[in-house]
């Protein structure tokens, strides 16, 4: 290949070029699916009237170039997850989908209470995503300050 300055360019330098523009368009443009969650996957009910239902929901992204594939592998003791357990769901590239986890309190006053829906994905820096919720039962005053999650 001949240069416009009447020199010649030599080839190898050409497939740098278009090697080092490949890699820097693939960083910023990951082929592999990337679940990426908005917020923390914990949430802190705070104190919650005792014999109640709660939910909570969060955003989960796919930001790749690949489809998302879910699959809700567990839900903990009263807990109920808005992907059917067992089936695979699937987020476009792009897209979003909003996953909420509901629960029921203790009968109990004073009663600590957790629950978590463990998802697993197909990408493969992040094969499983945990959902979790804490809270303690009790009389809830407003301005209940949460509970630290451990």
């Amino acid at each position: 290949m001949i240069h416009r300055t009447g020199r010649r360019v030599a080839p190898v330098l050409i497939g740098m070029a278009a090697v080092a523009l490949g890699v820097a368009w693939s960083r910023s443009h990951p082929a592999r699916p990337m679940a990426v969650v908005a917020g923390g996957l914990a949430f802190s009910c705070g104190t919650t009237p005792r014999d109640t239902f709660g939910r909570h929901s969060w955003t989960l992204r796919n930001e790749a170039l690949t489809p998302l594939k879910l699959r809700t592998r567990f839900t903990s003791g009263h807990c109920g997850f808005s992907l059917w357990q067992g089936e695979e769901h699937v987020i476009a590239p792009g897209r979003q989908v909003t996953v909420w986890l509901a629960w029921r309190t203790p009968e109990n006053a004073d009663s600590p209470y957790s629950g978590h829906a463990e998802v697993w994905t197909n990408d493969p820096g992040r094969p499983r995503i945990r959902f979790r919720i804490v809270g303690i039962t009790g009389t809830a005053f407003p301005n209940s300050p949460p509970l630290p999650i451990p």
